[in-house]
């Protein structure tokens, strides 16, 4: 080519001849670093001029991950060719725009020229071994690129990609490359090999996935996602050396796992889902599964559910909800530390598991349904503050200490019989606040497990069974709630001191009026004692009916005996006064006398209920 000749860049063949002519000038390497020079220097223009597809080149010799040249730097080696090339620089940047590579033609024109019969494989490989690619901005890999960009960008070995978007499932043609995808969206299934991403980064940031991740027998040796939005993950014979999420922003920032499912893997490292505001998991499910390290599951959004078969957590784990519907765990070992603290649930099944350490339901929360299954707590369990709906421990091995102090119901109200599923559970919670030596709330227990005991006597009397077992409880439920109400005792003793001054001081002859009225006032009798029995646990109902019962009552027996200073009832009250006379006892004095005595002992067990029960 001549010294002063200009080549014509609307010939391509006199464009081909002059570069060949190059070739033959010049190593192939100093062809390349002025090609890449050349691109370099049209790509920052094309940057600063908001391009939205482009191609950048960063080039760190000695740590990739820190990217400390980007684009814009000056690549060695060119003046030689510079010097000797005689087109004007104006010319040969027109041709290189010819490569731009700000559509995916671009991409696979420039790459094409790279592996040009000139420019070999091994000169191209050597060039990039220690280059970052970044790839920004792309919105075009669909399911009809050509499946050379990636063929050729696994030979890069460094690729990061940056704000593209994904309609196909290509990204195994990148296994053997070392990837990063940043603020990236994957439209259809993505199968996520055990890629070798850029040191202390995770494989996916901020990225969002449409469809299914599907993670199937890897052994994954580096961080997975990183604040990023799944619909559906399933992970099946996976063995995870690093977290699986890293999710670090301590406030919303569009998080979402959708569905979550975990099959016979193995986690080496901490499994976390975080506890942020306005991240919110839907469902997750772990099958069959183990996790060395700890598992931290708080969620602070509202859940669907957590299912966990079959699995075993070999250090502390903790599972928390601001609103769970359903949590279920059957046939899995917790062998450290456990916590589901200030968890609210709607339904909790813990069946045929085992908790071999300390397990925590500090102010649970289980607002409908709760079992306990055949599951064993091998160490101290604290329920203390937690709120039932119900409550079943009917088939639940407590090995260790338990606290049950202050547990209410769902309303903040003291539990009551109907909260309580059977006589076994009362007992049980009896005895555990028994050995806490909280003597109040165990009372209180005892009473509940009564009540149950009462209605199986009932059940019994369908079967023609233990009626007079029946009656004993019967009685002693009405007149103290099991020594647990020292109202109702002294309500009944005044009540049925009424009954009895009123018919004595009528002093009726006749024997049939007599008797009518007796069985009239037990009859009367019954029927209040039903009506405080029905409200036994709504205690402002139940002292308001007692008040109006004996506010009636002393009105009656004052009208009728003139007797308002209670001054027969007085002496009729006190049983001792009675038994200690000569005169003859009336039937009907016998079994006031004995029901008295009765009532009265029924009074003072019931006011030392706080300190002990007998």
């Amino acid at each position: 080519m001549a010294e002063d000749k200009l080549i014509n860049l609307n010939d391509k063949n006199e464009v081909h001849e002059f570069f060949n002519q190059i070739f033959n000038q010049f190593s192939e390497k100093e062809l390349l670093d002025t090609l890449l020079n050349e691109l370099n220097t049209e790509f920052n223009s094309d940057y600063k001029e908001q391009i939205n597809n482009w191609f950048s080149i960063c080039i760190d010799e000695n740590k990739i991950e820190d990217n400390t040249f980007c684009l814009g730097q000056a690549i060695t080696g060119i003046t030689k060719i510079q010097k000797s090339l005689n087109p004007t620089r104006d010319e040969i940047n027109t041709y290189i725009k010819d490569f731009r590579i700000d559509i995916l033609d671009g991409i696979k024109k420039t790459f094409n020229s790279f592996e040009s019969d000139k420019m070999k494989n091994e000169y191209f490989l050597s060039l990039f071994k220690s280059k970052k690619i970044d790839i920004k901005n792309i919105k075009e890999f669909s399911k009809t690129t050509d499946e050379k960009v990636f063929f050729l960008l696994r030979k890069l070995k460094l690729v990061s990609f940056y704000n593209c978007y994904f309609e196909n499932d290509n990204l195994d043609m990148l296994q053997d490359a070392i990837v990063h995808f940043d603020f990236c969206i994957f439209g259809s299934n993505v199968n996520i090999l055990n890629y070798k991403t850029f040191k202390n980064k995770s494989l996916f940031f901020d990225c969002e996935f449409k469809n299914k991740v599907i993670l199937n027998n890897k052994v994954f040796n580096n961080e997975l996602f990183q604040n990023c939005r799944i619909n559906n993950l399933q992970a099946t014979s996976c063995k995870f050396e690093k977290q699986i999420f890293n999710d670090v922003l301590k406030e919303n920032h569009g998080i979402r796992y959708n569905k979550i499912k975990i099959i016979e893997c193995q986690f080496n490292d901490f499994f976390c889902l975080p506890n942020v505001k306005g991240i919110k998991i839907n469902k997750l499910e772990i099958v069959n599964s183990t996790f060395e390290r700890s598992f931290y599951c708080q969620l602070a959004e509202n859940t669907d559910s957590i299912f966990i078969g079959m699995s075993t957590f070999n250090s502390d784990a903790i599972i928390s909800s601001k609103n769970l519907k359903k949590l279920v765990i059957q046939q899995s070992n917790f062998n450290a530390n456990t916590s589901f603290e200030n968890m609210k649930v709607n339904i909790i099944n813990l069946k045929d598991s085992i908790f071999n350490n300390n397990c925590n339901f500090f102010k649970i929360e289980i607002s409908n349904h709760n079992s306990f299954q055949n599951t064993t707590f091998n160490g101290s369990v604290n329920f203390s503050k937690a709120k039932f709906e119900s409550i079943n421990f009917s088939n639940t091995n407590f090995l260790s200490s338990v606290d049950f102090s202050e547990i209410k119901d769902v309303n903040e109200k003291e539990i009551d019989s109907s909260i309580v599923k059977d006589r076994k559970t009362a007992r049980l919670i009896k005895s555990k606040l028994d050995e806490s030596d909280n003597i109040i709330e165990s009372n209180h227990f005892y009473a509940i497990e009564m009540k149950k005991r009462e209605k199986e006597l009932k059940k019994d009397i369908e079967k023609g069974k233990n009626f007079f077992e029946y009656l004993v409880f019967l009685f002693h439920g009405l007149s103290s709630n099991h020594s647990q109400n020292w109202l109702l005792s002294l309500f009944w003793i005044l009540f049925i001191s009424f009954e009895y001054t009123f018919i004595v001081q009528l002093d009726i002859k006749n024997a049939f009026f007599s008797i009518s009225l007796v069985v009239l006032f037990m009859i009367v009798s019954f029927i209040v004692g039903i009506v405080l029995k029905n409200y036994i646990d709504n205690k402002p109902i139940h002292t308001g009916l007692m008040c109006f019962f004996l506010t009636t009552l002393y009105l009656m027996y004052g009208l009728a005996t003139a007797d308002f200073n209670l001054n027969c009832l007085s002496n009729n009250i006190n049983p001792f006064s009675i038994m200690t006379e000569f005169s003859e006892l009336t039937f009907l004095t016998l079994v006031y006398k004995v029901t008295i005595a009765y009532l009265i002992y029924q009074l003072i067990v019931s006011i030392r209920q706080n300190t002990r029960r007998k």
